[in-house]
């Protein structure tokens, strides 16, 4: 389960920083199987802290994830504030 949480956490960070990540970059970044990592971007996708888009290039189709525009800004928010009105508590 922390494990879970750990890569949760790290792909945001992720996503944060370089924004739109394909699911097997973002796998191959945080060492772990895409089976693994796809019912993490399904959970944050429902959650609406991520989006999943399919692109269709030269008949292939790849996924681009990136965070939602609500999220992103809430994550801005925070990091300008220092973390000082964060909801969320970090161990």
């Amino acid at each position: 389960m922390m494990k879970t949480i750990e890569k949760f956490q790290k792909m945001i960070d992720m996503l944060y920083v370089e924004g739109g990540m394909s699911p097997a970059k973002i796998s191959r970044q945080l060492q772990a199987d895409v089976r693994t990592i796809m019912p993490v971007i399904r959970v944050a996708e429902r959650l609406e802290l991520v989006t999943c888009e399919k692109l269709t290039l030269s008949n292939k189709t790849y996924s681009k994830i990136d965070l939602t525009s609500g999220y992103r800004g809430l994550l801005e928010q925070s990091k300008k504030s220092g973390g000082k009105n964060d909801k969320i508590k970090k161990k």
